[in-house]
């Protein structure tokens, strides 16, 4: 499989390119404003620009500022897009032709460790789903959610960490009203429930994003 990776020398660019490598699963191109530079003794290849990155790659990374989107013209025709960008959809990255993932890794992809939460637009295919795991799974654990909301709700909760959603959000609900109900949630099995398995980040955001959406 060939990655190509626009950004590919900044933290996270840099931490999946190296790992993509290091670990054989990939060849990798980058592509970056300041030109080639040392990559640690690896051999990657360096694209000239953005048409020679995509000529270059089967899957195509964006690992930049999401300000950087609307100038980089990306025509990704036939490529899979995984985009590490918070705030750009689905629907605007699908302009740029290619089928799109957007997934959002944290700073543990540097040691390997990251939990990678990803949505996949509708155009994707089951080898497209199996390119994801397999990339993501150089720097961690990625996991697909069903909805492109749990995305952006990620987005809006990550200043407290990725780790830490599920502690939080199984609250306990508040008593109140005449049921004892009131507008609390509380996520994953009930103690002393028979299923006492802990349900997943993408379950837990599931049920997070019902919730809000209801209390809209």
């Amino acid at each position: 499989m060939r990655v190509g990776i626009i950004g590919g020398t900044g933290w996270l660019g840099g931490a999946l390119g190296r790992a993509l490598v290091d670990k054989g699963l990939a060849e990798v191109a980058v592509l970056n404003r300041s030109g080639p530079q040392d990559y640690g003794g690896r051999r990657v290849r360096w694209a000239q620009d953005l048409a020679d990155l995509v000529a270059l790659s089967d899957v195509i990374v964006v690992s930049v500022r999401p300000g950087d989107w609307p100038g980089l013209g990306l025509r990704a025709e036939g490529r899979l897009v995984l985009s590490f960008m918070a705030g750009v959809g689905l629907d605007t990255l699908a302009r740029s032709g290619g089928r799109i993932v957007r997934a959002m890794p944290n700073a543990a992809a540097e040691i390997g460790a990251s939990y990678s939460p990803w949505v996949a637009g509708p155009e994707v295919t089951a080898m497209d789903r199996a390119a994801v795991a397999l990339v993501l799974g150089a720097i961690g654990t990625g996991e697909e959610l069903p909805e492109e909301g749990q995305i952006e709700l990620m987005t809006a909760l990550s200043g407290s960490g990725p780790a830490r959603l599920p502690g939080r959000a199984r609250r306990r609900p508040r008593r109140g009203g005449a049921g004892g109900g009131g507008d609390g949630l509380r996520l994953g099995p009930a103690a002393g429930g028979a299923d006492r398995r802990r349900p997943s980040l993408g379950e837990n955001l599931h049920r997070l994003s019902r919730h809000h959406l209801r209390r809209a």
